[in-house]
């Protein structure tokens, strides 16, 4: 155990954090020049790319694509495009079917009971307010003509389990 009176703290000076000079934002601002991009890149490029970093003793993998993609362009600016691999088209293809659809078509269905059910029970209630009620007994009597407590709670029940 660490005895807490033998430890000084009269020698440790105080520290003020000023914050007037202080800036929000990045801590390494980009230059003017450069954008902020996502990029897909194969798995093996970057490798590769983090590998030649990492052989120099640090540095930026994106400075170095930064740097062949520059001597790609700036060395052939007219290259004949047929030596290029072909594109891939620029939009995003509709996709049919997959869990985005299916939880969709569960939800519409769940929609559609539970909109069905509570139709069902309004009606029922509509219908049973139309009708007068018959003269009964006492709800705790314990003759047969007494009311059925039972018979007059409305029976809903819906399950739904990490559907939605």
């Amino acid at each position: 155990m660490c005895n807490t009176e033998d430890i000084n703290i009269d020698d440790i000076p105080e520290v003020v954090y000023d914050s007037a000079h202080a800036k929000r934002g990045a801590l390494n601002p980009l230059s003017p020049s450069k954008d902020r991009i996502t990029i897909r890149l194969d798995k093996d490029i970057l490798a590769w790319f983090k590998g030649r970093v990492h052989e120099q003793g640090g540095g930026n993998y994106q400075t170095l694509i930064n740097d062949a993609l520059r001597r790609a362009t700036t060395e052939n600016p007219k290259r004949d495009t047929k030596e290029l691999p072909p594109m891939q088209p620029t939009y995003r293809p509709v996709r049919t079917g997959g869990p985005g659809f299916s939880i969709f078509v569960v939800c519409f269905l769940l929609a559609a009971a539970l909109t069905l059910g509570a139709f069902m029970y309004w009606k029922r209630n509509m219908n049973a307010k139309a009708t007068p009620p018959a003269k009964q007994g006492s709800p705790f009597s314990s003759t047969s003509e007494g009311m059925n407590v039972e018979s007059t709670i409305p029976r809903v029940s819906f399950s739904v389990k990490n559907v939605c």
